[in-house]
């Protein structure tokens, strides 16, 4: 808000209590980006990470808009999964 206070709140993952948990958690996240095929791990990257629109990485990747969402889908589940299985408890993306 104009206050600079989270409108919603953050999820327990993005709020860890030590710089050591929170080293822990980005470790885990890059060794599951790791592990999601190349072109997936890209597309994440770019939508999540760098904030390009999905219209902008469909020009740039060559993909169709519907793939494109397909693709983040997919990316998010194998991340919510991987990360899951090694302890850290993700919430809803969509």
């Amino acid at each position: 808000d104009q206050e600079g206070a989270y409108l919603e709140p953050v999820p327990a993952w993005q709020q860890p209590e030590s710089r050591e948990a929170q080293r822990q958690v980005m470790s885990t996240l890059e060794a599951c980006l790791g592990r999601l095929p190349p072109q997936t791990g890209r597309v994440f990257m770019m939508r999540e990470w760098l904030g390009f629109e999905t219209a902008e990485i469909c020009e740039r990747m060559g993909l169709s808009a519907d793939n494109c969402r397909m693709v983040l889908h997919r990316a998010r589940m194998g991340l919510r999964q991987c990360m899951s299985s090694h302890g850290h408890s993700v919430g809803s993306t969509s």
